[in-house]
């Protein structure tokens, strides 16, 4: 996908895309952003990977393996540009380091690659869900939103769709192993 990215393939863009600004999303929740705030921090973060080189017309992708796995070279750049407009909007006396629900915005230290990684980890999975929706009955698909992600009984959910109530646990378990299978067929970045 980064080679493609480099090579300004679309499909790759927007493969590129659709994977990483969920993280940036999440990220910008962390720091008690709104969505106008998200979508800025988006921006910025994309733009530091897409630069336009002297001598070009188009932007390139530019990334240094060298500065480690690209996932927390990611989650790094992310950090820093947001800590940049937390810090920018501080010094303009905008607002305060504090979210709307009066919680004070806790800046990670740079040390933060437990929480990109469970971030990282749930960007992946939720395009593993996205990709197996398309392919599973509907009916399994809701089963497993319901009891696994609302915490809705089984036994309410077999009443709701006329099934047993082994039924939905093997829809359950089917929506599970594709979304297994799934992570395993996504390459790691």
């Amino acid at each position: 996908m980064l080679s493609g990215v480099g090579r300004n393939d679309s499909d790759a863009w927007e493969h590129f895309y659709s994977r990483y600004k969920v993280l940036v999303f999440m990220r910008g929740r962390r720091y008690g952003f709104s969505d106008a705030e998200i979508d800025d921090l988006l921006s910025r973060v994309m733009m530091k990977f897409f630069q336009v080189k002297p001598g070009k017309v188009h932007p390139i992708f530019s990334y240094d393996a060298t500065k480690g796995r690209f996932r927390d070279y990611f989650c790094r750049i992310v950090n820093n540009v947001a800590i940049d407009m937390l810090r920018k909007r501080q010094s303009l006396g905008e607002v305060s380091m504090v979210t709307d629900e009066n919680k004070e915005v806790d800046l990670p230290d740079e040390s933060g690659v437990d929480a990109a990684q469970r971030e990282y980890d749930l960007a992946r999975l939720d395009l593993a869900f996205q990709q197996i929706k398309s392919e599973l009955p509907v009916r399994q698909i809701q089963a497993f939103i319901e009891v696994r992600m609302k915490g809705v009984s089984a036994k309410e959910i077999c009443k709701l769709q006329g099934t047993s109530l082994a039924t939905v646990y093997n829809d359950i378990t089917a929506v599970t192993e594709a979304l297994k299978n799934a992570l395993q067929r996504m390459p790691e970045e």
